[in-house]
């Protein structure tokens, strides 16, 4: 997970601020697309397709973790304020995305 988070912002915000500022912000989710494409495509090649029978838990399982009375109200207070510690748009910059980090 962390080596995720950390391939995500250390090389990921730089490239998809110059994305934005070269070829305009659709360009970033079209790249986040390709990347995407191209993960779906390794999970699928990569991953074996019978997993049922691992003895896992099962996604009814996984998602059951929502029905305890722990997790919704966590979700509520942190998926608002979620990346706006990090960034912050820059005054003056109008017509152009631009973040300070």
């Amino acid at each position: 997970m962390f080596t995720g988070l950390t391939a995500a912002n250390v090389p990921g915000v730089p490239f998809g601020t110059f994305l934005c500022q070269e070829l305009g912000w659709r360009s970033t989710f079209w790249a986040i697309v390709a990347i995407g494409v191209l993960a779906l495509a390794g999970i699928l090649a990569l991953v074996p397709a019978d997993r049922a029978h691992d003895g896992g838990p099962g996604l009814a399982r996984e998602f059951g973790v929502f029905r305890s009375g722990h997790v919704p109200p966590v979700l509520v207070r942190v998926a608002p304020t979620h990346g706006s510690a990090r960034s912050r748009p820059i005054p003056g910059r109008a017509g152009r995305a631009a973040l300070r980090l």
